[in-house]
């Protein structure tokens, strides 16, 4: 099908192009076939689609970077009242999962791509840790992603470390040969499905800290695969104490010594990242996602994405998980790292411009590796129109200032995947979402009455993970 978007102001996010502007898109194959006030490139057949953009902003697909679709049917067990403890957060998010099945997870799947498409997301990327004897959650998710018109990069965690009975953790080198094995072999199961809108990456589980052997095997497997590399980096201050001890130096210059950084490499939710850091890792592949919402929310601290952006380090933005942030809503995501950023350096210019959005489009197509995130001839045709005729959106003496800071997810009005329409006038048209949010609520209603009550410890704690580990036979 050729799909010819007409009247539209368009923001291709093209640092050549100047955004916004008049412009049509064409789109055909799958592809963006052109962009601009010309000729078009192909006359329209029958069975090919005129959409009037009129009234209506048009944007590459929005990018959600670093999330975890496994944690989808617990949303809402991740709140704090005073003095309530990190165990009973994960007391009743643990009571939940043991009453899952496969079917479980494939519709909380779809629930959270119902969302993302609803908020303008066409591009997400899934990490996930499987261990022994846990539902295959991630082709769960790959599959979701086949049947909804997403598109996504998956991984499945390399994890060397087995839980030895309450929160004992011992290192065993067999279990990250196994974790790597299958990380590798979901990666080439999946790479390329879903006509190419499925990609693959390795993963590496952090914390805890991974072991040197691990860093090199999957250096090594991204090397002799091809794939790229996911993992979490930098997230938790107790994290950057043990690359301290494990390693005797920071986490990038560990990357960087075992050869992770020799391939393409994205972080997720990172937050410590240091101006060192940046010299390190600037002439490697390495994108670094954070997650603003979920980094306040429970008390991370927050990623300085300026300092990054001029020591010459792709940044891009993900929601991370629905229990400790609550929506998957890229718009939030981005006026919030503005906002913060702007206020955390007394200064108004910080982070100017279309460089909030550039941070959810442009520079999350760099991270994924996909070719999305901008509007130019020959990238795939992931486009979503945003509808700019409500008040909140008038005047428009400034469209771009209006989209940044005014906009919401919920003026997406129609959303383009890979040359699809998957959403239309505010209606999904690959899937029924209402089926699948009745079938959840029927499902995990009685399972709710089942959960323990929120514990208090009468205490204030920072984010820890708490965990004994055993590195002693490794070390």
């Amino acid at each position: 099908m050729r799909i010819q978007i007409t009247n539209g102001t368009v923001f291709p996010m093209d640092r050549g192009a100047g955004i916004p502007r008049r412009a049509d898109v064409f789109i055909e194959n799958g592809r963006l076939a052109a962009v601009g006030p010309g000729e078009p490139p192909f006359e329209l057949r029958p069975g090919d689609r005129q959409i009037d953009a009129e009234g209506c902003y048009v944007l590459p697909g929005f990018v959600n970077a670093h999330g975890h679709l496994s944690l989808g049917l617990f949303r809402g067990l991740g709140e704090f009242a005073a003095g309530s403890s990190w165990e009973s957060h994960f007391a009743r998010q643990g009571a939940l999962s043991e009453q899952l099945v496969d079917a479980d997870y494939f519709l909380g799947a779809q629930l959270l791509i119902a969302e993302m498409i609803r908020a303008g997301i066409t591009s997400f990327a899934d990490i996930h840790y499987e261990p022994p004897g846990s539902p295959p959650v991630t082709d769960l998710i790959a599959q979701a992603v086949e049947a909804t018109g997403i598109r996504a990069t998956v991984c499945l965690e390399t994890m060397g470390y087995l839980n030895t009975g309450g929160m004992q953790l011992k290192y065993d080198p067999q279990e990250a040969s196994r974790t790597l094995q299958n990380s590798l072999a979901h990666a080439e199961k999946w790479h390329g499905r879903a006509d190419g809108r499925i990609t693959a990456m390795l993963g590496l589980a952090n914390p805890p800290v991974p072991m040197p052997d691990d860093l090199e095997r999957v250096a090594a497997a991204a090397r002799d695969s091809g794939f790229p590399i996911q993992m979490h980096l930098a997230e938790i201050a107790q994290e950057m104490d043990e690359w301290q001890d494990v390693y005797g130096r920071g986490p990038c210059e560990a990357l960087r010594d075992h050869g992770l950084l020799d391939h393409h490499l994205l972080i997720g939710n990172a937050v410590f990242l240091t101006e060192k850091d940046a010299e390190i890792v600037r002439d490697h592949p390495f994108h670094a996602t954070t997650c603003p919402q979920n980094c306040c929310k429970i008390a991370l601290g927050m990623l300085d994405i300026p300092m990054l952006l001029s020591g010459g380090v792709n940044v891009c933005l993900g929601t991370n998980e629905v229990p400790n942030n609550n929506n998957l809503d890229m718009i939030e995501e981005m006026r919030f790292a503005a906002l913060y950023h702007k206020l955390q350096y007394g200064d108004p210019r910080v982070l100017p411009g279309d460089e909030p959005l550039r941070l959810i489009t442009e520079r999350g197509g760099l991270a994924l590796g996909s070719g999305v995130g901008v509007l130019e001839p020959g990238r795939p045709a992931d486009v979503i129109l945003l509808d700019a005729s409500g008040p909140h959106m008038h005047p428009a003496h400034d469209p771009l200032a209006n989209l940044v800071y005014a906009a919401s997810s919920a003026d997406v009005r129609t959303v383009i995947i890979d040359g699809e329409i998957v959403m239309e006038d505010r209606r999904i048209t690959t899937f029924d979402e209402r089926a699948v949010i009745e079938e959840l609520e029927t499902r995990l209603a009685p399972l709710r009455e089942s959960l323990p009550e929120p514990e208090h410890s009468g205490g204030t704690e920072s984010f820890k993970v708490e965990y004994e580990v055993d590195r002693k036979e490794s070390l």
